[in-house]
């Protein structure tokens, strides 16, 4: 009897030996998950306005003499992390029937491209202003427009506007 119960001592341990690293690794894993979750929910982004170079009666009016259809937009960083590398982020228009991904000057040497900078300078921390200026080789048609940027973490916001 005292070797049957040693024996079941033994093979709990050896057992116990076996599953316990497979819990560890599995709970070191649903930590590390959580941490990505979490930083993730703390990046939050929106944009808060955008305008065009068309005025009310939909003729371009080249505003800032830079022979360029410009399009403006103002993402506020609502979250609570500072966003990092602003190439990174990716910037759509929406139109009628139509989504564009718009690359980032430093991606391409056409247009449309866009190009951004913190509003008051330095970095784009919480509760402030980042300004994108998306550049058109020629004016875009007077219509109903969303404008979409989403971080390299994904989060993401969009703003309908018209011109």
């Amino acid at each position: 009897m005292m070797l049957l119960t040693l024996g079941g001592f033994i093979a709990a341990a050896a057992l116990l030996a076996m599953v316990f690293p497979s819990v560890i690794k599995t709970g070191n894993a649903i930590a590390a998950d959580r941490a990505s979750i979490s930083e993730q929910s703390l990046q939050e982004i929106a944009v808060v306005n955008a305008l065009s170079e068309l005025d009310g009666s939909g003729i371009w009016q080249d505003t800032d003499s830079d022979t360029y259809f410009d399009v403006w937009a103002w993402v506020k960083n609502t979250g609570s992390v500072t966003i990092g590398d602003l190439t990174d982020l990716d910037v759509f228009v929406h139109g009628a029937g139509t989504s564009e991904r718009i690359p980032h000057t430093t991606d391409t040497a056409g247009y449309p491209q866009w190009s951004a900078s913190v509003v008051g300078g330095g970095t784009w921390v919480e509760s402030s202003t980042l300004a994108i200026t998306i550049h058109y080789s020629a004016a875009i048609s007077a219509d109903s427009y969303a404008v979409e940027t989403v971080t390299s973490e994904g989060a993401g916001s969009l703003r309908f506007f018209e011109f």
